[in-house]
């Protein structure tokens, strides 16, 4: 079986954003073991902080990164870009299917907006 792999480039949360529209991987340290990755968005409209895909409080982010492409020739073409939709406030789990998939190349982050 061939194995295949691809690099998951991490951007420190402090340093700089994910655009607004996007879903990414997020990295929760303060989480219990085994869920210290999940999907999630910043959110600059409300509160602006991080949230979980369901649009609970994700508490403290350090890093956060594109979704993997996916393998290449198994979708079909246009059908992975890296990045999610936002799915604000919903019960939406985007991890559990592949459709939830933007078709838009993923774009460059956005610098940290002023703290108040």
């Amino acid at each position: 079986m061939e194995k295949l792999s691809e690099t998951i480039h991490w951007h420190v949360a402090d340093d700089v954003l994910p655009n607004a529209e996007d879903t990414v991987l997020l990295c929760l340290p303060d989480a219990p073991i085994g869920e210290r990755v999940w999907p999630g968005y910043y959110d600059y409209y409300g509160d602006r902080i991080w949230l979980l895909a369901d649009g609970m409080p994700a508490g403290r982010v350090t890093h956060w990164a594109h979704f993997p492409a996916g393998p290449e020739g198994v979708l079909g073409k246009g059908e992975v870009s890296g990045s999610l939709p936002v799915v604000r406030g919903s019960n939406h789990d985007p991890r559990s299917t592949i459709h939830g998939f933007s078709s838009h190349e993923p774009r460059a982050t956005a610098p940290l907006p002023p703290k108040d």
